[in-house]
This record gives C-alpha cells, sequence and structure tokens, in this order.
C-alpha cells in the first residue's frame, strides 16, 4: 500500500510546471536563490535551514505563492501544525493555479494532527473548486 506522502514529490513536480507558468510582476533573482537554496536544504533533510530560507524569502517577497507552499510542505514534514495552517492560509487568500495544492497540504497538516473532521472538511472544500484534481480525490 502506497504511504499517502510517496505522492507528494510527483505533486510538486507538477505544481512546479504550473507555478512556472504563473508569472510573477518583477521577477526577483534573490528570492529564486533562496526558495532554491531553502529546497536544497528540505531535500538534505535540514528542515530548520529550510524554513530559515524560505521564510527569508517571504520577508522580500510575501506573496510568493512557490515560497509559501515549499514552506507549507516544511512545516507539514516537521509536524507543525500551527505554522503549516498559517502559510496554507496565506496561500488559500492569494488568486494563484495553486489553490488545490494548498488545499491538499492543509488537509495533511490537519490530518496529521489528529484534527480528522477538519481534514476532510478542507478535502471536500478544496473538490468544491477543483474536482478532477488528483491529490484532493486521493485524499
Amino acid at each position: 500500500m502506497l504511504d499517502r506522502l510517496a505522492l507528494i514529490p510527483a505533486f510538486l513536480g507538477i505544481s512546479a510546471i504550473c507555478m512556472a507558468t504563473t508569472a510573477r510582476p518583477t521577477p526577483n533573482p534573490a528570492v529564486d536563490t533562496l526558495i532554491r537554496d531553502g529546497v536544497a536544504l528540505f531535500d538534505a533533510g535540514d528542515l530548520a535551514g529550510a524554513r530559515l530560507k524560505l521564510e527569508a524569502a517571504l520577508a522580500m517577497e510575501p506573496a510568493n505563492i512557490t515560497a509559501l507552499f515549499e514552506l507549507s510542505y516544511t512545516h507539514m514534514a516537521a509536524k507543525s501544525l500551527d505554522p503549516c495552517l498559517m502559510t496554507t492560509a496565506a496561500g488559500l487568500a492569494l488568486d494563484s493555479p495553486m489553490q488545490a495544492g494548498f488545499f491538499v497540504m492543509r488537509g495533511s497538516c490537519l490530518s496529521d494532527g489528529g484534527r480528522l473532521d477538519e481534514a476532510i472538511r478542507t478535502f471536500r472544500q478544496g473538490l468544491d473548486g477543483a474536482p478532477r484534481d488528483p491529490m484532493l480525490n486521493y485524499n
């Protein structure tokens, strides 16, 4: 049986394609570098280091959807429920093609935190806006 988290790397690959097509008003190379460094630290298992890099990116560009998503994922991996809920709320407040991804992340954080009824409501809310999203349907 597949572990639910085993599907997240595939989802992130698809998400990266979606995010790459979302134009930012003015690209900021410093922010992009911080995000890449944060992802590299995450991949190396340094969740605290990843969090610091991603928070620095968000300090420079608070509405950066990629940084918000990666920070949410970092908080989920660290089992940090409240920070995960805060970053997913920020991501959901933005109009982006990542809405379904933020619902998946938020629902997963709630589920991991034992708040199953809220998790189910969150997944259902996500399905209302993206009924064919494979990760929302999987969860």
